[in-house]
């Protein structure tokens, strides 16, 4: 795998002019549904604020790309929901979103560099594909993106997923042990992890009051 750690060394906060990254958002706004709270515009919306969140609570000393950060933010789901008539050699939603955004990026005034960093944050976010995130801007997406699969919202989006996939109340306590539970283990910087500790509670709080109120239908 090639090492992209050099990629940020020569840009500036300001690489992305104000109108590239409004044309970033209004392109990637057409992929998703306005109503989808598992991967639609909303969940788009929390990790740029969760993205926020992270920032805030890092070193002073951390140098961040704001916008290259926030322009993959807009893009990295974009391939949930690609064109009817393309084909593409991986299912993997990422390696999908990072090919639509390169093809996109491709039409804009940026450089190779700033297009290469972009992809990278886009394709490091997804664990399944088994990138590494090695850039600071892609372990504060990846992370995010993560986050909000906690918490109050987490609870709704495994609810939901699993309504969608035909999965019972046992599917999501399942669903919580394998997956949520232990999520922070997967998350790259202590300041995610702080975020992630207290959502982590309370889906542990969640699936507790579940079980306990699942024992009633074995006294019926």
């Amino acid at each position: 795998m090639p090492d992209t750690s050099h990629i940020f060394r020569n840009l500036t906060p300001l690489y992305l002019s104000i109108e590239v990254l409004a044309d970033i958002r209004n392109f990637a706004q057409k992929f998703y549904d306005l109503w989808d709270d598992l991967h639609g515009w909303g969940h788009i919306q929390r990790v740029q604020r969760r993205c926020q969140q992270i920032l805030s609570l890092l070193p002073i000393s951390e140098k961040v790309n704001k916008n290259i950060l926030e322009a993959a933010v807009y893009l990295h789901d974009i391939g949930r929901n690609p064109p009817k008539s393309a084909h593409y050699a991986s299912t993997n939603h990422a390696a999908i979103s990072a090919i639509l955004a390169s093809e996109f990026l491709a039409t804009k005034k940026i450089s190779e560099d700033v297009i290469s960093a972009i992809i990278h944050i886009i394709r490091a976010h997804s664990f399944s594909l088994g990138e590494q995130a090695n850039t600071l801007e892609a372990q504060i997406l990846s992370d995010a993106d993560k986050i909000d699969a906690l918490g109050a919202v987490g609870i709704f989006r495994v609810c939901a997923f699993q309504m969608k996939h035909g999965g019972n109340i046992a599917a999501v306590i399942s669903h919580c042990d394998k997956k949520l539970l232990n999520l922070d283990e997967k998350l790259y910087l202590p300041a995610a992890r702080e975020i992630a500790s207290l959502l982590i509670d309370r889906i542990r709080q969640f699936k507790k009051q579940l079980e306990l109120e699942l024992q009633l239908n074995q006294t019926l």
